[in-house]
């Protein structure tokens, strides 16, 4: 018999087939030499593997991205010359990540957190499961291991999980351990909706019989004579029910009393239809499953669970949105008239309340850009200033719109007197409003995404004496995915609008301020990926003219310097930037004239 048998395993044909009679077997051992008790306190199944790793993946089930996930994962551990071994022990409860070494616990993920878990198609010998984690990982441990399913929260983001198996047996039979116990955690929540029931079912009764007994006690005490009234009540029994000692006596601890007041397990199928429990599949010898089956009784247990965390990272998306507002009083719009700075600033304040009012996610910042620094006049760091709200508005309205008109109010009040006109620092406070971002993004919780884009609102003239900064915050904001959005209230400004091309921005001349709030809400207030579904002014053709170095003047033609790449609009034999020496250009030879033939 061992023979043949060797001969069917060694047989190339029959692979497969060999393959799934060694699994089903598996699966009839394990069925077996397990059997789980009836409190729900089940033994754990720890298998030896190896930590592969870990890395997010958006979709809570899909088999391309725990594809590619594993992908990844295995293209990051190949690096590591030594992996971690580690046990993983599997149970009713969910999964525990041990190290092998010192016995620390690693990772805990319940059984309610995992999305979905299969052996990878391309690499047989890893096994890999999504789950859902939150907090740091003292918080995880506390949640994740919970006995009521209903205190787990489910907002965090989605990881996959890998592991390295010995053989690829073995890591089948490691998700169809997840499976059995998807099946028995399943097993254990409807026994004890049945035991719940019937508790319920036998207090009514009881109740029922009380409330007879009483009933008829009160009909005899009311046929007595009046002389045996005050003996009767002595004897007559109270009305009232203490449902709370009731409950105390039927359950016979304090486990089965809590259990009796509130559901402990959370129900598999959604709170709009009736309730019915799942076909789950007994897995025995001859039950034939397969990694495929496995994944559709996954995703058919966690429906629920996915679409409410579908709809948490549709939540997770926010805006962030920097407004540099250019306070320079040498603008020609503020010094030929002052008022219109309130003006501006009140369009800007009412712009920013209506970005906030978008999303409850989304945030704000505004810069002041004045003529000898930039300063940020919302958010302000430390407290925030101690504001009494105005009667019917938001609070948060309240808060912006005073905080940015006191921190600029004291802001000009501060400022150095003004003797000759100055150009406006926008480079610099373009810079560090990418440097606010880049902050918040390094800040913000795992598993969000931040839009982020900067919103230039400027009456000065062009600045070319700050080409190369500019340059610099366009292609720093272009790398970073920061949109740059342009307001001009005065004249054209061609290097502001080479920004605005450059990260994909929109650009927008002004030149009059009637109208500027509405023209505000219409272009700039729609998130970038929006503004392709609406009517928005047709973009200008774009002047991708370089300043020259030597007198900060656009031209079409010039001399670049091939050590740092200046340009400059004359040809000088010593580069100003980088002290270069060049030679003189020779005189470009003049063409012989050709001699005419003598007839």
């Amino acid at each position: 018999m061992a023979f043949f048998k060797s001969i069917w395993k060694n047989s190339s044909k029959h692979k497969k087939l060999c393959e799934e009679l060694a699994l089903a077997n598996s699966i009839r051992d394990f069925s077996e030499n397990h059997e789980e008790l009836e409190d729900g306190s089940n033994e754990a199944i720890s298998y030896s593997v190896k930590y592969l790793g870990n890395t997010p993946v958006p979709t809570p089930r899909s088999e391309n991205a725990t594809s590619e996930a594993v992908k990844s994962i295995i293209t990051a551990a190949k690096g590591n010359k030594k992996l971690q071994r580690v046990s993983l022990s599997i149970s009713p409860k969910g999964i525990e990540m041990i190290d092998t070494g010192t016995g620390e616990t690693l990772l805990q993920v319940s059984i309610y957190q995992i999305s979905y878990c299969s052996a990878d198609a391309n690499h047989d010998h890893v096994f890999a499961f999504v789950g859902c984690t939150l907090g740091s990982e003292a918080e995880v441990k506390e949640m994740c291991f919970r006995r009521t399913a209903e205190e787990i929260n489910l907002e965090g983001p989605l990881v996959c999980y890998a592991f390295l198996c010995q053989k690829r047996k073995m890591a089948q039979t490691v998700t169809l351990t997840v499976a059995r116990s998807f099946e028995r955690a399943f097993q254990i929540w409807q026994s004890k909706q049945f035991h719940a029931e019937r508790k319920r079912k036998d207090l009514e009764e009881r109740m029922e019989r009380e409330l007879r007994g009483s009933q008829e006690l009160a009909r005899k005490n009311a046929s007595n004579a009046a002389g045996n009234e005050q003996r009767d009540e002595g004897e007559c029994r109270s009305l009232l029910i203490d449902f709370n000692s009731d409950l105390t006596e039927i359950c016979s601890d304090t486990q089965h009393h809590r259990e009796l007041l509130q559901n402990t397990w959370v129900s598999f199928e959604d709170d709009q239809k009736p309730q019915e429990f799942l076909a789950v599949p007994t897995l025995t010898s001859n039950s034939g499953w397969s990694v495929a089956s496995l994944s559709l009784f996954v995703n058919k247990i966690n429906k629920t669970k996915s679409r409410r965390i579908s709809t948490m990272e549709e939540n997770k998306d926010a805006s962030l949105l920097v407004i540099v507002l250019d306070t320079n009083p040498s603008q020609r719009i503020i010094r030929e008239k002052p008022h219109n700075l309130t003006q501006c600033l009140d369009s800007i304040v009412a712009f920013a309340n209506a970005h906030l009012m978008q999303k409850a996610q989304n945030k704000l910042a505004v810069l002041a850009c004045h003529h000898h620094a930039t300063q940020f006049l919302y958010p302000t760091p430390g407290k925030p200033l101690d504001i009494r709200q105005a009667d019917g508005q938001y609070e948060v309205f309240t808060l912006v719109e005073k905080t940015i008109k006191q921190k600029l109010a004291h802001m000009i009040k501060t400022a150095p007197p003004l003797t000759t006109p100055t150009e406006s620092l926008l480079a610099g406070s373009m810079s560090m409003a990418l440097c606010y971002i880049a902050r918040i993004n390094r800040n913000k919780v795992p598993g969000t995404k931040m839009n982020a884009r900067v919103l230039v609102v400027t009456g000065s003239n062009e600045c070319a004496s700050q080409y190369m900064t500019y340059m610099n915050v366009f292609f720093t904001a272009q790398k970073q995915g920061v949109v740059l959005d342009v307001c001009a209230l005065d004249k054209a400004l061609s290097l502001l609008q080479q920004g605005c091309d450059i990260t994909g921005g929109q650009y927008l001349r002004l030149e009059q301020l009637e109208g500027f709030l509405q023209y505000l809400l219409w272009v700039f207030l729609p998130d970038p990926q929006m503004r392709c579904k609406l009517v928005l002014p047709p973009p200008v053709k774009v002047d991708y003219r370089a300043a020259c170095f030597c007198h900060r003047e656009l031209i079409d033609i010039g001399y670049v310097c091939s050590v740092c790449l200046s340009i400059f609009c004359k040809f000088s034999p010593i580069c100003t930037t980088c002290q270069t020496v060049f030679k003189a250009p020779a005189p470009i030879a003049a063409k012989p004239k050709k001699k005419k033939l003598k007839a």
